[in-house]
């Protein structure tokens, strides 16, 4: 994020032109995205909610083995709820709390809402890394969810000044989360293998 701040620089988009292919309608949108993001201020914070996406993906995953304990299928099942359920706390309490400091009038509100949310998140990883506890692993993970949740609440509230460009973001974000969640159980399952031939 090069510039905190600035203004509205909101073009009507471009309508889809019937007579037109829906690869060159698409490839028409794509060339506009790209001008539109170099020109714009707010062109990097295109890539935020991918950021975000990376997170999510991975602790999808992570959240099983913060719940796993072996040999108890049923103690591991209620913790995962357990986690899952202050998943909910903090997507709920995120955006109800940070509400109080967003002005839409000032969009650079809503860019540093997403850079604070950016900082939650990290201070979260490093909790959730650091203390082993089942009680710090919930705690951490309402404060990361609670992030999270600004983050993406609030990145696609500045997306929609372009639609097209507010589904690209998704589309890429969706993706970078599947990825990660694929890369994770792939390790995850050789972690246990591994540990299975010793």
């Amino acid at each position: 994020m090069y510039q905190v701040g600035g203004s509205w620089d909101a073009s009507e988009a471009n309508e889809i032109d019937e007579s037109k292919s829906h690869l060159n309608n698409f490839l028409s949108m794509w060339a506009d995205g790209i001008n539109y993001i170099r020109s714009s201020a707010f062109g990097p914070i295109v890539f935020i909610k991918t950021s975000g996406a990376i997170i999510w993906g991975a602790f999808d995953v992570l959240n099983v083995a913060f719940s796993e304990i072996p040999g108890d299928t049923q103690e591991s099942s209620e913790r995962l709820g357990i986690i899952f359920s202050y998943v909910g706390v903090g997507c709920i309490v995120g955006p109800l709390f940070c509400d109080n400091c967003l002005d839409l009038k000032k969009p650079e509100s809503l860019q540093l809402l997403c850079i604070a949310s950016l900082g939650i998140v990290t201070i979260s990883c490093f909790g959730l890394s650091y203390f082993t506890s089942f009680f710090s692993i919930c705690f951490f993970t309402a404060i990361r969810s609670f992030g999270s949740s600004i983050l993406w609440i609030y990145s696609s509230l500045i997306l929609q000044v372009r639609a097209n460009y507010f589904s690209f973001s998704i589309l890429r974000s969706i993706l970078i989360y599947l990825l990660m969640n694929i890369n994770l159980c792939h390790v995850r399952n050789i972690q246990k293998i591994i540990s299975s031939a010793e």
